[in-house]
Parts: structure tokens; sequence; C-alpha cells
């Protein structure tokens, strides 16, 4: 059987924001707290279940799972283990398409991804990563697409930035497909 001609990728914190650890960026907003998300699973599964196992195969799902009814013990999931997740996504060969799927909180005036942890996901981070593998690959680099799909508050900024010229101009095929708008919930 033919490889499919994309490779995709889930990632999701479902968080708890009543966790004494979080980080003072998160905790310094005691009026828009994060709020548990417990639909993150069902979430990737509604977006893994939208493509035919033909035409997109998926890695592993990367999910912290705290608030989640169904997950009996806490799982939660370090930054470094995202980070790697995406590394290896983008450092696959053969497909010439990555779709990057996020599903949690998104921080206020970036969209950049609240991990259960305490940090984040930026989105300079991931370009960092892109543009990496693009320099590693060399070989059908032009033809090499990216698209994230980030299903989180503020994610608008994201998708505004990717539509910045020097993506463009460095070869980087970037699309950001975002859920609302940079300033909406």
């Amino acid at each position: 059987a033919a490889k499919p001609t994309a490779l995709g990728l889930c990632l999701g914190a479902s968080q708890d924001a009543t966790r004494p650890d979080r980080s003072s960026r998160f905790s310094s907003r005691s009026a828009d707290r994060l709020e548990p998300l417990a639909n993150v699973t069902n979430d990737i599964g509604d977006f893994r279940n939208a493509f035919s196992p033909r035409s997109l195969q998926f890695l592993p799902d990367v999910v912290s799972r705290l608030s989640d009814a169904r997950v009996r013990a806490k799982s939660i999931v370090k930054k470094e283990v995202y980070m790697a997740a995406i590394k290896k996504l983008f450092n696959s060969e053969w497909p010439l398409v990555f779709v990057l799927y996020w599903s949690g909180h998104g921080e206020s005036g970036s969209g950049d991804w609240a991990l259960d942890d305490g940090n984040l996901i930026t989105f300079d981070e991931v370009v960092y990563l892109w543009q990496q593998s693009q320099q590693a690959t060399r070989k059908l680099t032009h033809l090499r697409h990216l698209i994230v799909c980030s299903d989180t508050c503020h994610s608008g900024w994201w998708a505004k930035r990717a539509q910045r010229t020097e993506f463009k101009r460095l070869g980087l095929n970037l699309t950001v497909q975002a859920a609302c708008k940079e300033h909406e919930n």
C-alpha cells in the first residue's frame, strides 16, 4: 500500500488551573484563570476522524490529562516531551505535508500553547523547529508544507504571524488554521 501524502501529530493539555505550582504568568491573571478542559481527548479524536488513513497518517498523540474524568491518574506531560514529538514529526522524510494540531488553552496576547507544567509552546519555537527540519532535509524543501491547526483561545495571533512575508522568502511553507481571532476566547 502507498504511504499517505501527509503525516500528522495531535497535541493537547486539559489544564487544571487550581494546581498550586502554576507558573506566575498564569496565576497572576486571577480574573482570567484557566478552566479545566474536559473535552481535549474528544477534540483530538474528532480531528483525527476527519481524515482518511489513506491521506493522513498520525503519530501517537501527546496529551496531558488532568481533568479528563476517564483518566484516573494525573498524567502531566512536560514541555520537552511535546517538543520532541514535534521535532520527530518535522524530521520525518517521506511526507510532503505535515499537520500539527493543538487542543488546549492559548495565552492571551500571543496564542501560545499553555501546558500543564506551567510552560508555553510558542509560535517562534514551532517555526524554529520547522526551519531546522527544512534545513536538514534540503531535498524537496520547497514542496514540504506545514499546516498548524490551533484549537485554542487567541489562536488568531498564530494565523496573523504565519502570514508574514519573511516565511515565504525563507521557503517556509506554513499555514495556520485558527479556531478564533487574536482577542477571542
